[in-house]
């Protein structure tokens, strides 16, 4: 579980050094035209490396104006490491996260969490997942 925390902490960390300003939680407004963020169907690959050794890849798309995916592999032939990890996001207007979902295989299975905003309510539904294959 440590690959995926420190390979989700990078990808964070890149995300926290972009030059992107962000709106105050009650101003949804966006500041930026989607067009000019993201383009529709963007596909961005990103290989991680430690040093010279090449530990995987962290696979980016974007569908439409507000939705992305992120596929986080490793390498094969790594040892004491077999990273595989999805995570999806619908974001409104102002890029902020509305729901989402993000699962890891585990041995043959895959276990994760999805979860919704209710800015109504002023609360997360998260609710757990598991899966024998990615695509069920």
């Amino acid at each position: 579980m440590k690959p995926v925390v420190l390979l989700m902490a990078v990808f964070i960390a890149c995300l926290a050094l972009s030059p992107v300003s962000a709106t105050p939680p009650g101003d949804l407004s966006p500041l930026v035209s989607p067009r000019s963020f993201f383009s529709d169907s963007e596909d961005l690959v990103y290989e991680v490396s430690w040093t010279f050794i090449k530990l995987g890849t962290i696979h980016i798309k974007t569908v439409g104006d507000f939705k992305a995916i992120a596929y986080i592999d490793s390498y094969q032939g790594l040892p004491f490491v077999d990273l595989h990890s999805v995570n999806y996001t619908e974001m409104d207007s102002a890029f902020y996260t509305r729901c989402g979902y993000a699962i890891d295989k585990d041995g043959k299975d895959w276990k994760g969490l999805r979860y919704m905003l209710d800015l109504s309510n002023k609360s997360v539904v998260i609710d757990e997942l598991h899966h024998k294959d990615l695509a069920s």
